[in-house]
């Protein structure tokens, strides 16, 4: 692997510029993107954070992009076909399927940061759905100078090149996990949405609100009025990375929760012991 050249983005002036080098360097190439994707992230948290103590509420945390100010703020990384390794917990597309990574990507560059670049996305068009998107053509951004679109693919890369954050010494029973993989794949019926070994389902991956038991609120905010599987992943890290609980809103404040409203909404009849059993494999992906 280290024989064969990486292609690299190499920035002058803010405009990229590729060119191939070695495996060596792509580290030190990939910082830019790497300060930038922190910079997003540290925005718009503090904002949505900033907001959420102002209004006394909480404000639904999901993955990626609003499409308009009607639409809720997210957080997500990851794409169809090339998973992402620390951010798998987070998921392959936004809750309410609102696009992939390199869709957010060009979002937030183009309508949340207002740089100089091309944004296409129809569904924008629509007057009914999303009035101020329409009215301002969101969906329509084409500007003469673009000094975006050239950048994408070294955030991309660098998005893609994130380790996954793996469970601790003493995280989890491993005995117990390993009869619980057994129920995660056959009588708790999670794999059939949570394929491994990508814990979601490879394709078009949303479903209707009354197939997963809750509310449509949060779906019926998104172009396609569904929720997406989550792909499952650092599900043991309750201080950070699930520290606000699990589901787009937090509804479900640890993994019992989750596993008993499977359990009654498709009547699974798991036992106590089978639901520990399938929360210690949970915590082991």
């Amino acid at each position: 692997m280290n024989s064969l050249p990486v292609v690299t983005p190499e920035y002058s002036r803010g405009c990229g510029n590729f060119e191939q080098t070695s495996p060596g360097t792509v580290r030190k190439a990939a910082m830019l993107p790497i300060q930038l994707l922190q910079t997003i992230l540290f925005v718009r948290f503090s904002i949505l954070n900033t907001a959420r103590g102002a209004l006394g509420v909480f404000l639904p945390m999901t993955d990626g992009p609003s499409m308009a100010p009607a639409l809720p703020g997210q957080e997500n990384f990851g794409d169809d076909g090339a998973q992402t390794r620390r951010d798998q917990h987070r998921g392959l597309r936004t809750f309410g399927r609102t696009g992939t990574v390199r869709y957010w990507n060009a979002y937030v560059g183009n309508l949340e940061m207002h740089g100089k670049g091309v944004f296409y996305d129809p569904r924008l068009d629509n007057a009914e759905k999303y009035p101020v998107a329409a009215r301002t053509k969101q969906g329509q951004k084409q500007d003469k100078v673009d000094r975006i679109s050239a950048k994408h693919p070294a955030l991309h890369f660098c998005q893609l090149a994130l380790p996954s954050p793996k469970p601790p010494k003493g995280a989890f029973d491993s005995a117990a996990a390993e009869n619980g993989k057994v129920l995660f794949n056959d009588k708790a019926k999670c794999a059939t949405c949570h394929v491994p070994p990508i814990f979601t389902e490879p394709g078009w991956n949303l479903h209707k609100a009354e197939e997963t038991g809750i509310d449509d609120f949060q779906a019926m905010r998104s172009p396609d009025e569904r929720y997406r599987a989550a792909p499952l992943r650092a599900l043991w890290d309750m201080e950070k990375v699930h520290k606000g609980g699990f589901y787009h809103d937090g509804r479900f404040a640890s993994l019992r929760d989750v596993v008993d409203h499977y359990d009654r909404h498709l009547d699974l009849k798991l036992t106590n012991e089978e639901k520990g059993e399938l929360i210690e494999f949970l915590k082991s992906i």
